[in-house]
């Protein structure tokens, strides 16, 4: 079951949220990309922007409340932790909830990302992201709201890559990784 944003703690309708959805048909069946996401812990190795990451606490596999946190800078001054929830592996899908948010104008308790991978035969999948969340302060939502699609839009790009080759996503090498 999903959880929604009604759901989330003192959630008030007249706060403005954020949302936005993107989908992409990729090239690779959908247990390929879910391996991929679903390795929680190395996100790192398949996104762009993340510099590293890790399983937060001595769990062994992942599923509902399992944590990670990424870091976004060298010092792991600015970062992200989150947790999953409605972890679905039969169905390629889970929610992404931020618990904690450092030096990004995000609200953690009206930040989460929705994962699923649908499989379309020959080869494909189609991989859906959908993202709500607020910001403070409330201005900086529909910027944030730019700078976040186009990031998803390179991780979709990071993955494929990723899970062709094995090689891990830099700052450094997506670049070229995106221009071919």
């Amino acid at each position: 079951m999903t959880t929604l944003v009604a759901d989330a703690p003192n959630a008030s309708t007249k706060k403005k949220m954020q949302t936005f959805t993107v989908s992409e048909t990729l090239p690779l069946p959908a247990s390929k990309i879910w391996e991929v996401i679903a390795d929680y812990g190395n996100v790192a190795f398949s996104h762009p922007a993340i510099l590293s990451s890790e399983i937060i606490g001595d769990q062994h596999s992942v599923g509902d409340h399992t944590q990670r946190v990424c870091y976004f800078n060298d010092d792991k001054t600015q970062l992200l932790e989150e947790k999953i929830m409605d972890f679905s592996p039969e169905n390629y899908s889970f929610t992404n909830q931020v618990t904690k948010s450092v030096k990004f104008p995000v609200i953690p308790e009206y930040t989460r990302g929705f994962y699923k991978i649908d499989d379309l035969g020959n080869g494909t999948s189609k991989f859906t992201f959908r993202m709500e969340f607020r910001t403070k302060p409330a201005l900086l939502g529909p910027v944030m709201k730019g700078k976040f699609k186009a990031l998803i839009g390179d991780y979709f790009t990071s993955i494929v890559h990723f899970a062709k080759t094995g090689e891990k996503i830099t700052k450094e090498n997506f670049k070229n990784i995106k221009n071919n």
